[in-house]
């Protein structure tokens, strides 16, 4: 019980530090997004190195990764800087998975119940997959009703057409199921490599891997949401 709290303070603490400063980096834009970014993927390629090092097909799973990356933080990059309201849309992106990863662990948790795939992630159950589609549902639906009130701190907010609210909250339950398949599939990857996490840099989370697992195949998805459907 001691190392469960520890280990849930830690992911309450770090997560107080980098949502200001991830917040901070796309409201802001300019040199400071650009540099956010750049370290963000030089850090996440550098794990998924030392990642494949420990397979023996480290090649080709080197060489995927830094594709899926790449077209990753590109379309992140694209939404943020090129998609009208692109910078209240990024947000919603991020507290959505956000939501997801925080339902998804709450859920697993206090329900447990069956697990997904036990030979890939022995911890993840149907229960946090279910918590991962109400907390991306809640966190984007709570950001769609308060867009009126943000226009002060956040600029060219999205005005959205609320009658359209049923359909958009099943766009979003599909993208936190579409998240937790992203950490699935990153799970995969680190059990071929035989390790937990992709590595210590985050207090409570592990690597920047293990925290951005959901929002790499969510995030090409979301842009096409953003586009043609949010807008």
């Amino acid at each position: 019980m001691h190392l469960l709290s520890n280990t849930l303070f830690l992911r309450i603490a770090s997560s107080l530090i980098l949502i200001p400063v991830v917040m901070g980096a796309i409201i802001s834009g300019g040199w400071f997004f650009a540099l956010f970014v750049a370290i963000a993927f030089g850090l996440t390629c550098a794990e998924w190195f030392q990642l494949t090092r420990n397979n023996n097909r480290s090649l080709f799973y080197l060489l995927l990764g830094l594709v899926y990356f790449s077209i990753s933080y590109l379309q992140f990059e694209y939404m943020r800087l090129f998609i009208e309201n692109g910078v209240y849309l990024t947000l919603v992106c991020m507290f959505m998975i956000w939501g997801s990863d925080t339902g998804a662990y709450i859920f697993g948790k206090n329900f447990g119940g069956a697990l997904m795939s036990p030979t890939i992630s022995p911890k993840k159950t149907w229960s946090g997959m279910a918590g991962a589609m109400i907390g991306a549902s809640f966190a984007f639906t709570a950001l769609l009703y308060a867009a009126p009130y943000l226009n002060h701190f956040i600029p060219n907010t999205l005005n959205p057409d609320l009658s359209q609210l049923p359909f958009l909250i099943v766009l979003s339950l599909m993208m936190g199921y579409v998240g937790q398949v992203g950490d699935l599939l990153m799970s995969a990857m680190k059990r071929k490599a035989c390790v937990k996490d992709s590595g210590q840099l985050i207090p409570g989370h592990g690597g920047i891997l293990d925290r951005i697992d959901s929002l790499l195949l969510v995030i090409p998805i979301f842009v096409i949401v953003a586009r043609y459907v949010l807008n």
